[in-house]
């Protein structure tokens, strides 16, 4: 588990030094980040969605499913009444909104999960975060969007990410047969966003400009992200008296650190990509301790 969590934290210092020798200068950060969000990843989308197996998420994860699209709803309400209470600016009230609301769960979450609970930790940590995709591709750029003038469904409307979904559904539900030479360069264009993705938080966090100014705004993001959400969702398991491997797998991935692609999607829609850069940076290495104590934490209650 941490050794996912280093190379994770290698990759995203990795983009910090590019941004410091100037090999990713500002414009670079925004083309990348556009490459990102509108090439590579709605190809990983629509290849995932395209061939991903909707018996066993009929039959074995609806939970699991539900919880992936319910819990980022309960972190993002977790994350506004924070903001609200320190008072924070619509760039940054956004930028903690959203990161509360989301985690990375696939390039962290279903690593942790198959080593601690194996195979069907494996099953049920996919199952959640093909639930989590719901929300993450409407939520987190109506969350953005409303600290850029107003145009919150516009973003979503035109995100590519979300059409690249969609389309792959819909290429699955009507069982239509996935080409060899649509597959290969789709395939190869998605393998890349995990690396650029964790690279572009790298370069988009500059923890050492303005440490004083993102401090409030910084406390709230890497507290609601880390502590208050997964407490707040095992609170809940707890009192609804749900238990076993998916209560524990919902709030493991619960505590991951932010999410990557909520992170990229910052620069794209106008919200703080400063605030958010350097807090998925402390994120991924505040993790190395939060993480192995919620796992102790749900081990010792289920």
């Amino acid at each position: 588990m941490l050794q996912i969590l280093i190379e994770i934290a290698l990759l995203v210092a990795t983009g910090a030094v590019c941004r410091r020798l100037n090999v990713l200068n500002k414009a670079g950060v925004r083309q990348l980040s556009r490459l990102v969000l509108w090439i590579t990843l709605p190809a990983t989308l629509f290849i995932s969605a395209a061939q991903s197996d909707l018996a066993d998420l009929v039959t074995y994860g609806p939970v699991a499913f539900a919880a992936g699209a319910l819990v980022p709803l309960f972190g993002y309400a977790i994350g506004a009444l924070t903001a609200r209470l320190l008072g924070l600016g619509p760039p940054q009230a956004s930028v903690v909104r959203v990161n509360a609301a989301f985690s990375n769960t696939a390039f962290v979450g279903i690593p942790v999960c198959t080593a601690l609970w194996g195979p069907k930790g494996a099953l049920l940590a996919a199952l959640f975060d093909q639930g989590l995709n719901l929300p993450l591709f409407t939520l987190a750029p109506w969350g953005y969007g409303q600290s850029s003038n107003g145009q919150a469904w516009r973003q979503i409307l035109a995100a590519p990410m979300v059409w690249g979904l969609v389309l792959g559904i819909a290429w699955n539900v009507l069982g239509l047969e996935l080409w060899t030479w649509l597959e290969k360069p789709l395939g190869a264009l998605g393998s890349t966003t995990a690396p650029l993705s964790l690279m572009l938080v790298g370069a988009m966090a500059r923890p050492s400009h303005g440490e004083t100014r993102m401090a409030p705004s910084l406390a709230a993001y890497l507290g609601t992200r880390l502590i208050l959400v997964p407490a707040a969702v095992l609170v809940v398991m707890l009192a609804l008296g749900f238990g076993g491997l998916g209560a524990a797998v919902t709030v493991v991935m619960s505590a991951m650190p932010a999410s990557v692609i909520a992170t990229v999607m910052a620069e794209e829609y106008g919200a703080d990509a400063a605030l958010a850069g350097t807090g998925a940076f402390l994120s991924v290495l505040g993790s190395l301790l939060t993480i192995p104590l919620v796992a102790a934490a749900v081990n010792a209650l289920w």
